[in-house]
């Protein structure tokens, strides 16, 4: 199973995800008839002009957040906007704008629904977790100097920042995610303390609330696998949903820490994680060393219904991604095929599916946007 790495290369060049800003000057275009010599490039070529436009529109301050994503359904232009972008992760803000974090360059962009291109805000190139809100602004995990430093450290950047400018508070274990609650609040998963979550003040720069309750964990002499908890956000609801990536645990949580419902969901790959678990610790203890390990086969988003989806199995030959919806009610199992580039990373916008992939090497977008299956 492919497992996506986290970023950690110095500055590079700008991304060519979407061509550079200039001024837009629109062209008559010239009719052809359907049949004629040239009609087909010409259509295609229309199209091509119609998402470079899209694309260069000037930048704009973000709307007001509507009350529910729910009503929230991106154009066409923005959902061919969405095939284009290079991401390392995608995700929907509580406004329903796509927003979009390229790892190697430090930025996290924004799109509304309709294909407008809202402020990039920058983020530490050595981020191992992001999340994005066009309001708010984009938060981060990053790395604390020295060994075991990785997640340590809770970094925002608010839109209209200074290039370069964050702010920061040290956390006191490793997290592995983070999401936005509101503007001054955002929730984080530890990976080894009796509670599942924790949700922060950043104005207080403190803790606020834990959540969840989970087994602690120690590290020994040897390799100790680490909770991994995604999170998102329903802001409409104000619950929030966690998956222990491991265990296919999935627990939708209020805010005052009660379980909203919840579900367990299976990992096709946990045998051969397992494997690679107690190759790591029989290594790991000739060297008399303790190294605590993430082991993440599953992916989690959050649709505009309520439901949760997670991505169980990516079939290469068949080019289909196998999905689990999860609800109060229950769960039910969803394929979906016919892909360019099937991946376990998607978002949701709107009624429709974004897969996307960041490719390393060669540098690609790897991106498909299809419809949510029927209920």
């Amino acid at each position: 199973m492919p497992r996506m790495t986290r970023p950690r290369s110095a500055p590079s060049a700008a991304s060519p995800s979407l061509p550079p800003r200039r001024p837009h000057r629109p062209r008559p275009l010239r009719r052809l008839a359907p049949g004629a010599p040239g009609a087909g490039a010409f259509a295609l070529a229309a199209f091509c002009a119609l998402i470079w436009a899209q694309a260069e529109r000037p930048v704009r301050a973000a709307a007001p957040a509507p009350s529910s994503r729910q009503l929230i359904q991106p154009s066409k232009d923005a959902l061919a906007l969405a095939e284009q972008v290079r991401a390392r992760w995608m995700g929907v803000d509580h406004g329903g704008n796509l927003w979009a974090w390229e790892a190697l360059e430090g930025s996290v962009r924004f799109f509304t629904p309709a294909a407008e291109r809202l402020p990039t805000i920058g983020v530490p190139l050595d981020a191992s977790a992001v999340d994005g809100d066009a309001q708010w602004g984009a938060v981060a995990l990053t790395p604390l100097t020295g060994p075991g430093g990785e997640g340590r450290v809770l970094v925002w950047v608010r839109p209209g920042g200074a290039p370069g400018k964050h702010e920061e508070v040290v956390l006191p274990t490793p997290a592995s995610w983070v999401c936005w609650i509101d503007e001054d609040t955002v929730a984080l998963s530890p990976r080894r303390t009796a509670h599942r979550v924790e949700t922060w003040s950043l104005r207080q720069r403190k803790l606020v609330r834990s959540l969840g309750s989970e087994h602690e964990i120690k590290l020994a002499p040897g390799a100790t696998r680490e909770r991994e908890v995604l999170l998102r956000y329903d802001a409409s609801r104000r619950l929030l949903f966690t998956l222990e990536t491991f265990t296919g645990d999935l627990q939708v949580l209020s805010l005052d820490g009660k379980v909203a419902w919840r579900a367990k969901l299976d990992d096709p790959y946990r045998k051969v994680e397992e494997k690679t678990l107690a190759d790591l610790d029989e290594r790991a203890k000739t060297r008399d060393m303790a190294l605590g390990q993430t082991l993440s086969d599953l992916w989690l988003a959050e649709g505009p219904d309520g439901t949760a989806w997670v991505s169980q199995r990516i079939d290469m030959l068949d080019k289909s991604v196998g999905l689990v919806r999860a609800s109060a009610a229950g769960t039910a199992a969803e394929k979906v095929s016919k892909l360019r580039c099937p991946s376990k990373t998607f978002t949701i916008w709107g009624s429709h599916l974004v897969f996307f992939r960041d490719i390393a090497s060669p540098r690609e977008v790897c991106n498909d946007v299809v419809s949510l299956p029927e209920q």
